[in-house]
């Protein structure tokens, strides 16, 4: 990061409107990640993305996220199984440390295009049970499978920022059968892997004092979001509910699809 302090207006070339879409975005993904304990990232990527600039709606998620763990680190390392942490977090480590190094040398256009790409594949994917379907045909618990799941879960958060952390979610439902612990396990994972994210994009340069200020300003509706997510945790059907939400983010990369596509048409 910089050594100064000086930063432009914040939240700079958005209208009031604009400013108002990003804000109800980030108040609604972080209600469905109090919940759920995942799924704030992807939409906060792919709905800001259509409100700001592509690498810039990928930076203000993660450092967004940074805060938002602030709430659940505790319950984390509490209801988390830190076991299985410990197995997946060094390759996904790796991998995302390469994915940043991806993200800074892809332009806007291609970039938002990616991000339709990869994270519309990956909530198809889920809605139409590949990922089921494949653990039944592979030993899901053999370390080898546990290093390419979680190397390519870093290798796609870290270009697109998002989106990886979904895939490993998958892989925990299928080996925790308790709720509780499920969304432990969720939220240690999130805290360890926004926290090297952001350290590789602010080293890389990703990451400004823009962008901190502007999560920082965020933080109020991130904060009630969490808290009114923690508070319907429970009381609704956590298969229906992922299934608005990867809906919602399908429909959302369909549009980021599209922009990107007309953005390097145009060129």
């Amino acid at each position: 990061m910089p050594a100064d302090f000086a930063i432009a207006p914040l939240f700079e070339g958005l209208d009031w409107p604009r400013i108002v879409a990003l804000a109800a975005i980030y108040l609604l993904a972080f209600t469905v990640k109090g919940a759920i304990g995942v799924g704030s990232l992807t939409p906060t990527i792919v709905f800001g993305a259509l409100v700001i600039d592509a690498h810039h709606a990928v930076a203000l998620a993660v450092m967004a996220n940074i805060l938002s763990q602030m709430q659940f680190v505790r319950e984390g390392f509490r209801h988390g199984d830190r076991r299985i942490a410990r197995k997946v977090i060094v390759p996904n480590f790796a991998a995302a440390a390469l994915g940043v190094w991806i993200f800074g040398r892809i332009g806007a256009p291609t970039l938002t295009t990616v991000l339709g790409l990869a994270l519309g594949m990956l909530a198809l994917c889920d809605m139409l049970g590949v990922w089921t379907r494949l653990a039944q045909r592979i030993d899901i618990g053999k370390p080898v499978t546990v290093v390419a799941i979680s190397a390519f879960s870093g290798l796609v958060s870290g270009v697109t920022g998002a989106g990886g952390l979904l895939f490993v979610a998958i892989y925990l439902r299928m080996i925790i059968a308790d709720k509780t612990v499920f969304r432990g396990t969720v939220l240690l994972l999130s805290t360890l892997v926004v926290a090297w994210r952001a350290l590789m994009m602010a080293f890389a340069g990703h990451i400004d004092w823009q962008v901190v200020v502007e999560s920082a300003v965020l933080f109020p509706l991130i904060l009630t979001g969490g808290i009114l997510g923690s508070k319907i945790h429970g009381r609704i059907s956590e298969r229906r509910f992922s299934a608005v939400l990867q809906a919602v983010i399908l429909f959302g990369a369909a549009v980021l699809i599209w922009r990107g596509a007309a953005q390097i048409l145009a060129r």
